[in-house]
């Protein structure tokens, strides 16, 4: 009737926060050694970003070159070029997508590792005081959090880092006042992300808690079964659950709740953009500044440029996430064992010697059996 666990302190209460980007260099330090694999993600990552950078650029010579002219050759080779594009878009992406998630569970795998070495190492006293679920939970779903960071978050941080700079340098290069009005928009945006990311991690952090309160309370139940049935506690532990399972539903909850609104507010900045670029860009296409193949551009571009502000939302949340995780990961690797060897100790040396029983006497059938160890 989960007996065990009541003389133990759970670890499920919040640990420390570690920084956002201590968790990141913890994580680069362990795909470091897969660096090829990181490099050749992150070429096909440029190729992407290049790829989706040079489409719109066949928009504008199509509306501003190849309709004036009425030339089908020339528009049968765009769209030859942009069907082309289309097809190493999805072969490059592939590629990225695909070496990032064997770095991410190769890095993961060495983390698995450490963790159950850790604890292979860790005395008695401290399983005592932690419950076995919750470590359960810290050693599969936790894990399982960074490793959702590292094959795509991390993918889709430097595909927008690509994505975003290439397009601001060339909107500032063709029309710096028009790029100047959208940018006025990115203030707010940062503002909004940095106040919810603080919401979601807290929200985020209660879930993975709540999780391992579930775990805990299933494993004294299962492997206290026997005792269980013998009182006739069914409907006692069923009242237990049902309060954990209660806290998970709530902190799902309450987490989607930021999520749900921290994603329409990044819509309304965006589209606060797409509106200063159509009156702007449409004034000065009156006033003869620009063409309309450029406004279209500016356009597309400005998609573009609000793709990975839109993904940073979703990546926000993979973040928090990770985060959350790592901080529940940290506070298992940061304990110390309460007796640990002195530095250059000299190891225990196994006896080599044979150990020979004669005339050992067993409560089994047989007797007086000789054997060598």
């Amino acid at each position: 009737m989960g007996t065990s666990s009541s003389q133990r302190h759970s670890q499920s209460e919040e640990p420390p926060k570690q920084q956002i980007k201590h968790m990141l260099k913890d994580l680069i330090r362990r795909i470091r050694p897969h660096w090829k694999l990181v490099s050749v993600a992150i070429v096909a990552v440029f190729l992407v970003a290049m790829i989706e950078f040079f489409i719109p650029q066949a928009v504008q010579y199509t509306i501003d070159v190849v309709i004036p002219e009425a030339s089908i050759s020339l528009l049968v080779s765009v769209f030859f070029a942009v069907v082309a594009g289309a097809a190493f878009l999805i072969l490059f992406q592939f590629i990225g997508s695909f070496f990032m998630a064997r770095v991410g569970q190769s890095a993961l795998y060495d983390l698995r590792n450490d963790l159950y070495e850790h604890l292979q190492q860790s005395d008695v006293a401290y399983f005592d005081r932690t419950r076995t679920g919750d470590l359960m939970s810290r050693m599969t779903n936790d894990v399982n959090m960074l490793q959702q960071l590292l094959s795509s978050g991390l993918l889709s941080l430097i595909t927008d880092i690509f994505i975003f700079f290439a397009i601001s340098i060339y909107m500032f290069y063709v029309n710096w006042q028009l790029a100047l009005f959208v940018l006025l928009t990115f203030p707010l945006l940062f503002y909004v992300t940095r106040k919810f990311s603080k919401r979601m991690r807290k929200a985020y952090g209660q879930v993975q808690a709540s999780i391992g309160e579930m775990n805990n309370h299933l494993q004294d139940t299962f492997s206290g079964i026997r005792l269980v049935k013998s009182f006739a506690a069914e409907r006692f532990e069923m009242n237990k659950f049902l309060k954990r399972n209660e806290q998970n539903r709530s902190a799902n909850v309450q987490a989607a709740k930021n999520f749900s609104l921290f994603g329409p507010l990044v819509n309304a900045i965006n589209y606060l953009g797409l509106a200063i670029v159509i009156a702007v860009g449409a004034w000065q296409t009156m006033a003869g500044e620009m063409t309309v193949g450029m406004i279209a551009t500016f356009l597309l571009y400005l998609r573009l440029l609000q793709n990975p502000i839109r993904r940073v939302s979703r990546l926000m949340n993979t973040i928090q996430q990770a985060a959350a995780a790592y901080d529940r990961i940290q506070a298992v690797l940061s304990t110390k064992p309460a007796i640990v060897s002195k530095e250059n100790a000299p190891a225990l040396k196994l006896p080599t010697e044979k150990l020979h029983f004669d005339k050992c006497l067993f409560h089994t059938q047989m007797r007086s059996v000789p054997f060598t160890m």
